[in-house]
């Protein structure tokens, strides 16, 4: 959104959560986004306080060689292999999953 009001960002390092939020033509936003490294894991939950009010496209994509799919409506997964490097050929294979959660709303794949 570009114009908005009421900004707030807040770090709480103890849960590991950064809130933001925000106001636009009445509506207010706010994202949280939790992350652990040692579980390899991103959550980002964005919300507003007037149904239909979010809405975004979410694709997964890397620099090199790379598969997308789609498992039912709401999940993406990229599966990939490491890349050569100091003329090492890559061979870790690996996968990056997204999964898509909405509560009063849909999801289309």
């Amino acid at each position: 959104h570009e114009d908005f009001s009421d900004y707030y960002r807040e770090l709480d390092i103890e849960k590991a959560i950064v809130t933001t939020s925000y106001k636009v033509n009445g509506v207010n936003y706010t994202t949280k986004v939790f992350s652990s490294y040692p579980d390899q894991i991103m959550i980002v939950r964005i919300s507003a306080d007037k149904p239909g009010s979010v809405g975004f496209s979410a694709s997964l994509s890397r620099p090199s060689k790379y598969e997308v799919t789609a498992s039912g409506k709401d999940e993406l997964k990229l599966s990939a292999t490491s890349g050569d490097q100091d003329n090492i050929k890559g061979a870790v294979k690996f996968a990056a999953l997204s999964r898509i959660l909405t509560t009063g709303g849909s999801i289309a794949a």
